[in-house]
């Protein structure tokens, strides 16, 4: 026997069309929230290795003003501030994810409330663009992953290079920069008063901290000074 569409059937399937096809800016909107949500994760991911393996990337690598301390304070805390820098990316990161996760809820809201789209349908969506999602940002992981093995290798030059540039400077380091001393006074030096003369009237003791504060009102007022001349 035969059955014939009615018109309630007509006026069911017309409406589910209509409701997809009005879902699909939002379905759009969703992915693309996805998609970067899945790049930001492997992103993450990258730079938790590279904190933890102690390695930088470039975009990330800072600059220390030379000349104001010496070459082993100078690396200690240019490390120390591109670990904070990657940390502080990581952070960055981690709430861009949860802004996503956000803008997603609000998304299915629409699609629940707005659309009158089931709740099983909503979530069977979301897996499969999460799928898409995912296999978008596998060329992202790949790219990351190679780069990753490129720092590890840089550093690990580096790393030789520095041992060999210390192990050849480590005994005339210190006699670079001496001058000859000449007591015109009657007081007798001890033999460590004058290795410390040796060393000039610029011979400072190199600072714990930088003094960041310090340089930076150095700067302004040196800019002010140049303002004025040419003012």
């Amino acid at each position: 026997m035969k059955t014939f569409p009615t018109k309630s059937n007509c006026f069911e399937e017309t409406n589910w069309r209509d409701r997809r096809e009005q879902a699909t800016p939002i379905l759009s909107k969703i992915l693309n929230e996805l998609s970067k949500k899945a790049t930001w994760k492997q992103q993450q991911i990258f730079l938790s290795k590279c904190r933890d393996k102690g390695v930088t990337p470039k975009g990330l690598r800072v600059s220390i003003p030379k000349k104001i301390m010496d070459k082993e304070h100078e690396l200690r805390l240019k490390l120390k501030c591109e670990r904070e820098l990657i940390q502080k990316t990581i952070k960055r990161l981690h709430i861009k994810q949860q802004n996503s996760d956000e803008k997603i809820a609000g998304f299915k809201l629409d699609l629940k409330g707005k659309l009158k789209m089931s709740r099983t349908w909503i979530e069977n969506t979301l897996q499969w663009l999460n799928k898409k999602a995912q296999t978008k940002a596998l060329e992202k992981k790949k790219t990351l992953r190679k780069k990753f093995q490129q720092l590890n290798e840089e550093k690990k030059q580096f790393e030789k290079e520095l041992h060999d540039f210390m192990m050849e400077n480590k005994n005339t380091n210190l006699n670079v920069n001496k001058k000859v001393v000449y007591n015109n006074s009657s007081k007798e030096l001890s033999q460590k008063q004058i290795e410390l003369l040796a060393l000039g009237l610029n011979f400072a003791i190199t600072p714990k901290k930088f003094p960041l504060i310090e340089y930076i009102t150095a700067a302004e007022k040196l800019c002010q000074s140049i303002e004025q001349n040419w003012g």
